[in-house]
């Protein structure tokens, strides 16, 4: 729910962001493109990771980075090398996020249960998390700089971290779960 929120400011206002700091809209356009080859490429790399770390792991170093993507994002988008590098970390931000997440639902809702399983993790994450996320981008934009409104999104991702973590304790993340570490 709240990684999905965390995306509001970023899909209603990141072209408008950019455009207000002189952006084309050719470069627009391909740093968009960017982000969506980022998370293409890891979609290749998933199997490796897959078989290499935890899913608690991998989901906690998604938020880290999406928290960092924001704040990057908000206060370094003038500079186009850190605009670049946020743009990469859409791998993690969304890809991860979303794969770890479906991970977690196969082992959550196996059989035939998986469809009810995938249907509730859209309808909580990318329905009510992603439209709240997009009600708040729509409160912010205006009212408070760039870059305050991202860094509510980073404060939205890292109370998932927090609350990754306080799951620990209750969530089995898959059968035979390792630690959290790799």
């Amino acid at each position: 729910f709240l990684i999905n929120l965390s995306h509001g400011v970023y899909y209603a206002f990141f072209s408008v962001h950019l455009a207000d700091l002189g952006y084309s809209a050719t470069a627009i356009g391909l740093l968009w493109a960017l982000g969506v080859i980022a998370e293409i490429a890891l979609f290749f790399l998933l199997p490796r990771l897959r078989n290499r770390f935890a899913p608690l792991f991998l989901m906690l170093l998604a938020i880290a980075l999406m928290a960092l993507r924001w704040l990057l994002i908000g206060y370094q988008a003038e500079v186009f090398g850190w605009l670049l590098f946020a743009q990469l970390l859409h791998a993690a931000s969304f890809g991860l996020t979303h794969a770890v997440g479906i991970w977690v639902i196969d082992h959550q809702f196996p059989g035939r249960a998986h469809a009810r399983g995938q249907a509730i993790l859209s309808a909580i994450s990318y329905g009510g998390g992603a439209a709240l996320g997009l009600y708040l981008a729509g409160l912010l934009w205006g009212r408070v700089e760039p870059g305050m409104a991202f860094a509510a999104m980073t404060v939205a991702s890292l109370l998932a971290f927090v609350l990754m973590v306080v799951s620990r304790r209750v969530v089995r993340w898959s059968p035979g779960e390792r630690e959290a570490g790799p």
